[in-house]
């Protein structure tokens, strides 16, 4: 939670070519999404949130794993 009591989620999504994509989610205190933030590379990679940090400025951190194919 952010110092607004903003929610963040981050994880891995199917995107649209059906691979996975990097995604973090941030929800007001009421549970509306407020935005979206997808980390999108080429169709034969995958892109997965692994931990998230927020600092006192409410700027966002994350790590996590990535494959980029063979190429």
């Amino acid at each position: 939670m952010d110092r607004d009591n903003n929610i963040y989620l981050a994880g891995k999504s199917a995107g649209i070519d059906l691979s996975q994509d990097l995604i973090i989610l941030k929800y007001s205190p009421f549970g509306k999404l407020l935005s979206e933030i997808r980390f999108v590379s080429s169709s034969s990679s995958w892109e997965e949130a692994k931990s998230i940090a927020i600092d006192s400025f409410n700027n966002l951190y994350c790590i996590g794993n990535a494959s980029f194919g063979t190429s």
